[in-house]
């Protein structure tokens, strides 16, 4: 279903953040961003079977909305190398193009194999960043690769900026002050986007539970039993407002569990049904 990412009362464009993976699970990470025509991609990842899928090799997310809505992939992001951030793309790749894929040195080298294993290393553009970069994707996203440290080499965080605003994209870290590489978490970059007023923050969590998406916002990590979706208006970057009624319970899980690869989807994403959808939505004012 083609959706140019306008607001419910189909008036001004918002900022849409549709995770088709990961969200509630470890693996299959994928997440679109969506601003009025422009549509880029964050990682594309696999998830590996459960004892009870027999005969099965690999879990990827449904992207259904991604084909239906191919001519407006601008590009994709890549954060660093594992699989459950980067064992889908060969696979979308016979379904859809993807104009430019940007990510880290190793990432790259390791999909570009992939790529070739699976015929389809002309189906897009490889573009190797280092710390710093910062890249174009579309007319409405800026995407600046903030070197971070993690239990892989070369892995960034990145700080989105768009007509709403800047996202703070974590992907996954840990604070490691002796990295193998050398390469130490760029705290310093995030301290100056911080500095800058307060942008919106898309952490990623691992925990025993599995993997969930935490906009944690300017507000912090929300508390037992409190909203943690929230939204930002252009031309107020100070303000926010909540977005909808998902809430985190006392275990620490976000709202209802669903079943094994049934990821939520963009249409989840969008329904404005008392504002209670998958992803976030940041509206322009």
């Amino acid at each position: 279903m083609a959706n140019n990412a306008r607001s419910s009362k189909g008036q001004e464009p918002c900022l849409r953040v549709i995770p088709l993976g990961g969200l509630h699970e470890i693996g299959k990470n994928t997440c679109v961003f969506e601003y009025g025509d422009d549509l880029m991609l964050v990682d594309a990842g696999l998830a590996f079977p459960s004892d009870g899928m027999h005969g099965v090799n690999v879990v990827l997310p449904d992207t259904s909305f991604l084909r239906e809505n191919q001519k407006r992939i601008r590009g994709m992001i890549v954060t660093h190398g594992h699989e459950d951030h980067i064992g889908g793309i060969a696979h979308h790749l016979k379904h859809f193009n993807i104009p430019v894929i940007y990510g880290p040195r190793l990432a790259l080298s390791m999909l570009t194999g992939k790529m070739d294993e699976a015929g389809v290393r002309d189906r897009t553009t490889l573009q190797t960043v280092g710390p710093r970069d910062v890249v174009k994707v579309g007319q409405h996203f800026s995407v600046e690769f903030i070197r971070n440290t993690h239990s892989m080499a070369d892995s960034f965080s990145l700080a989105i900026s768009t007509p709403v605003g800047t996202v703070i994209f974590t992907g996954d870290f840990k604070f490691d002050h002796t990295p193998v590489d050398g390469e130490n978490f760029d705290m310093a970059r995030l301290a100056h986007h911080g500095d800058k007023g307060r942008p919106l923050s898309v952490q990623r969590f691992h925990q025993l539970r599995g993997s969930w998406l935490l906009p944690a916002g300017a507000l912090g990590v929300p508390q037992p039993g409190s909203p943690h979706r929230q939204c930002r208006r252009a031309g107020d970057r100070h303000h926010l407002r909540q977005l909808d009624s998902s809430r985190v319970d006392d275990s620490g899980a976000g709202p209802e569990e669903r079943p094994q690869g049934g990821a939520a989807g963009p249409l989840d994403a969008q329904r404005d049904r008392q504002g209670a959808g998958t992803g976030l939505h940041a509206r322009a004012g």
